[in-house]
């Protein structure tokens, strides 16, 4: 341990951060890690070793929970008042920094004594004194630097096809829908973006996603700021049953029906795999919490946030909707990767009256926000504004049928596709193709090939259908190559002895 030295208040003021703002947690135990040494005192050693069994056993740092533990751990908190006081956000965060330096300098110190007294010891080796010095840089300079030698990489790349070989479960949470499907799903470290204008399904498609994963057997968080569990479970047990969410929330069901979702809700939905947070969504470091400890107490696989444009996000006054959006963006991405999970983001569009199908410039306060998404998706149904599908999917009615378009795919490439829409129940399918329809699209794609192969082939050769039919053609004239120059030497004979 290092030499005592006196931070105490310090230390009370990154463990009043803590309590008074339990998001600031994770940045704190990434300065500090789980060395409870570097407080001195040991009250507040003593605190901080009980909020990271709290951390660990993912029961959630909140005020009342921390008093329930101190208590059953006997702390005498007579100070806690005071430590409580000295939570203040900027200053917590800044004077952890400070608290570290401090013990790290000790540390070194004494480490420098101790190598001092064994330096005149002639029994000690030069290269183990050394080597101590090594071990101390590289535990506090290296142990989190997340640094992969290739070496390593490659093995660990080597473990993942034999595994694939072997015929073992692939990576990835399948949603049920071919196209997104390709490459095995959704994947940990993935921001997925899900876009469109109101009521065109956004929700809708994010619970449906989340139905596909659950049934196979994935563990999910879902946050939605519009709606409580309550709602999200009807209209969840709605897909299943076929019995609308509205019907199971405001009126009387039938016989018929109540056995339906009795059904559905005892044999057929994965119960213990959907979880709900209806208390972290007050604002987005609750939420991000709450994600990191779904990760711990659960090992959930993925989570849905309904959605980014009304999150209440802990920022600077002075910071605009665009830079706040694009600051949550990134934060999404790095949790999913920090957590080995996948994160869906919902988000609006701006109002394009013109040309309302959706495109990544028009995802609402940032575009940003798909520059730090692996995929972006949106939801169009051309049928709320009285039109009708383009191109090959003309032949579609816009009727109950939705385009879904992968505007952004960083590992499945871009496309589109056209999936089924069951109002009542608000739940997409993927679209059965009929053979008129089908037959249609082919008719279509063979159409357009053949006039993008006749404007190919008339770029071509050139031919300008405004020239007149009299107008002379016109060649290059040929160039003869340039004679090569003489050279300014003999060159030398192979078979001549070199001369010196």
């Amino acid at each position: 341990m290092a030499e005592a030295i006196n931070t105490s208040y310090l230390e009370m003021s990154v463990l009043g951060c803590i309590m008074r703002y339990p998001e600031t947690f994770y940045d704190i135990r990434q300065t500090i890690g789980d060395d409870i040494n570097c407080f001195s005192n040991e009250t507040c050693r003593e605190i901080y070793k009980v909020l990271l069994k709290i951390d660990n056993d993912g029961s959630g740092l909140d005020y009342n929970n921390i008093i329930f533990h101190l208590q059953n751990s006997n702390i005498a908190y007579d100070n806690f008042d005071v430590i409580w006081a000295r939570g203040n956000k900027e200053a917590g965060l800044r004077d952890v920094k400070r608290l570290i330096e401090i013990y790290r300098r000790v540390e070194l110190k004494n480490l420098s004594s101790t190598i001092a007294e064994k330096a005149t010891d002639t029994n000690t080796s030069f290269e183990d004194l050394i080597s101590q010095y090594q071990t101390f840089i590289e535990k506090k300079t290296l142990i989190k630097s997340g640094v992969t030698v290739l070496k390593d990489s490659v093995v660990d790349l080597q473990n993942k096809i034999l595994s694939n070989q072997k015929g073992e479960k692939l990576e990835g949470t399948l949603t049920g829908f071919e196209m997104l499907d390709k490459t095995n799903g959704f994947h940990k470290g993935e921001f997925i973006v899900i876009g469109g204008a109101s009521s065109h399904g956004k929700t809708s498609l994010a619970l449906t996603i989340t139905l596909n994963a659950i049934q196979e057997e994935n563990k999910i968080a879902y946050y939605s700021l519009e709606m409580d569990h309550i709602s999200l479970t009807a209209r969840l047990t709605a897909m299943v049953s076929r019995v609308p969410a509205s019907d199971m929330l405001y009126k009387r069901l039938t016989d018929e029906q109540m056995n339906a979702v009795s059904n559905a809700v005892h044999n057929k939905l994965k119960l213990m795999n959907l979880f709900y947070d209806d208390n972290s969504t007050s604002t987005f470091e609750n939420i991000v919490s709450s994600i990191r400890m779904m990760k711990k107490r659960y090992d959930i696989i993925g989570a849905v946030v309904d959605y980014l444009q009304i999150l209440n996000v802990n920022t600077k006054s002075k910071d605009t909707k665009e830079q706040i959006m694009a600051g949550v963006a990134r934060r999404l991405k790095n949790l999913s990767i920090e957590l080995g999970i996948w994160i869906i983001g919902l988000s609006q569009l701006n109002r394009d009256k013109e040309n309302p199908q959706p495109r990544i410039d028009r995802l609402r306060d940032s575009g940003q926000i798909a520059e730090a998404a692996d995929i972006v998706i949106f939801v169009y149904r051309p049928e709320l504004y009285d039109r009708g599908y383009d191109f090959e999917n003309k032949v579609i009615s816009p009727i109950n049928t939705a385009l879904i378009d992968i505007a952004k795919g960083r590992n499945i490439g871009i496309g589109s596709f056209i999936v089924d829409f069951e109002p009542t129940l608000t739940h997409f399918t993927p679209h059965v193709w009929t053979d008129e329809e089908s037959a249609a699209k082919d008719k279509w794609k063979t159409e357009h090939n053949k006039k993008s192969s006749s404007k190919y082939l008339d770029k071509l050769l050139n031919k300008n259908t405004t020239t007149s039919a009299n107008a002379s053609p016109t060649f290059t004239p040929y160039t003869p190559l340039p004679k090569e120059p003489d050279l300014p030497f003999e060159p030398p004979n192979e078979n001549e002895e070199p001369k010196f």
